[in-house]
């Protein structure tokens, strides 16, 4: 009888666990794809700031990324690639997450990645996209819609197939 007991108890506490993590999963606090990307307005690097609304009309790539994370210091060579072949079509802003500007911008100049970092230094506009990890990327659309949500990194090539499929029947 205890051991029916315990096992009940534990099955009790899993199914908790269980529900608590679906239930943060679908979180609704955060945007969610065919949604509006929420708007935001963050510093540079280089000290000016860059706003999604500057790319009302075009379709824009947001790459979530940290300078201490293995993954994006490896698709880092993969963003740069991307950027040159494709940057002038589909602008790509790397939102970097809670870290101090010198330490982004001492990464950017050693890595010789002449991309648009952003710093989200209290991570709002990562949270407002419901960004986990790191790398995780958005794709919006020219009219300001969510169309892709990746996580993990991607090659040059992949993340272009993603921007030209999510955005093909959207782009004017």
């Amino acid at each position: 009888m205890r051991t029916w007991v315990q096992y009940g108890i534990l099955l009790m506490l899993v199914a908790l666990f269980v529900y608590t993590g679906v239930r943060f999963v679908q979180r609704t606090d955060t945007v969610q794809v065919g949604e509006a990307a929420p708007a935001f307005q963050l510093e540079t690097i280089a000290g000016g700031t860059v706003s999604l609304e500057q790319y009302k009309g075009q379709p824009v790539v947001l790459n979530f990324f940290t300078t201490w994370c293995g993954p994006c210091v490896e698709e880092l060579p993969e963003l740069k690639k991307f950027h040159a072949r494709y940057g002038d079509r589909y602008p790509l802003l790397v939102v970097d997450r809670r870290e101090p500007k010198e330490r982004v911008t001492a990464f950017a100049a050693s890595n010789q990645a002449p991309l648009h970092f952003l710093l989200d230094y209290r991570d709002d506009v990562s949270k407002s996209y419901g960004i986990k990890g790191q790398p995780e990327t958005m794709i919006v659309d020219a009219q300001g819609v969510v169309r892709r949500y990746i996580i993990g990194g991607l090659t040059a090539e992949e993340l272009a197939r993603e921007v030209q499929a999510s955005t093909a029947a959207t782009t004017p």
